[in-house]
């Protein structure tokens, strides 16, 4: 039976989220099109709140965006909270998005990247789990859309669709045991995104379908905040 799979699995993004980005594996996440609120020349630092059933994903980001690109790339952790286990059970992730947005400032195509090791020592609920060790790698592709930005507007809001695939490696090792898999996902992210003159905060949703999976369906609740300038 495959084990579920954590909050990471996107761009990015995209997802990842940001691939979210969206990342779109994490899903990939940048500029208006994938919920972002910055102009050309902007940047923006904040934090991320992925969650589905086991676990979280707490991550810090870094963002910005050019006349023809628009970047993310966070670092942050991944937390089980299934019977048995602890709050300060974690292990470490990674991710960047990229998408081009010379285009247009409403429609994005982008790409990501995530990384998630299962922390063995963190993770351990059982005598001899700190010998298992579990990493994921997500690779995402997609696009972005949205409603178009009022620039003369201080305040207002975006509300963004981000479709992607998700390409997902997962290896896992228990003493000299090592096996690897490699699944194929559709996800589909939606959210809003408010914002004022130097803050932002958001909010949606990324449903995932996973072919070599018990549980095919699931989804993964986002919320998102921070300082742009």
């Amino acid at each position: 039976m495959n084990r579920a799979r954590p909050a990471v699995v996107r761009p990015f993004g995209i997802p990842l989220g940001f691939l979210a980005a969206v990342l779109a594996a994490a899903p990939a996440v940048a500029q208006p099109c994938v919920g972002l609120p910055l102009d050309a020349g902007e940047r923006a630092v904040g934090a991320a709140v992925e969650t589905e059933t086991g676990y979280n994903l707490l991550a810090g980001f870094y963002a910005g965006s050019s006349h023809a690109l628009a970047w993310r790339a966070h670092a942050g952790a991944v937390t089980r909270d299934f019977p048995g286990s602890f709050p300060d059970e974690f292990g470490p992730a990674v991710g960047a998005g990229l998408a081009w947005v010379g285009g247009s400032r409403v429609f994005c195509p982008a790409i990501g990247v995530d990384y998630f090791d299962e922390d063995p020592e963190g993770f351990a609920v059982e005598p001899g789990d700190s010998d298992r060790d579990v990493t994921i790698l997500s690779l995402g592709w997609g696009a972005g859309f949205s409603t178009p930005p009022d620039s003369a507007r201080s305040i207002g809001a975006i509300v963004y669709v981000v479709p992607q695939v998700l390409w997902v490696r997962t290896s896992r090792s228990f003493g000299e045991v090592e096996d690897s898999e490699t699944d194929r996902q559709l996800a589909f992210e939606a959210g809003v995104t408010a914002f004022g003159r130097r803050l932002w905060a958001g909010g949606g949703a990324r449903v995932r379908h996973r072919e070599e999976n018990d549980y095919p369906l699931d989804a993964v609740l986002l919320v998102r905040g921070g300082v742009r300038w």
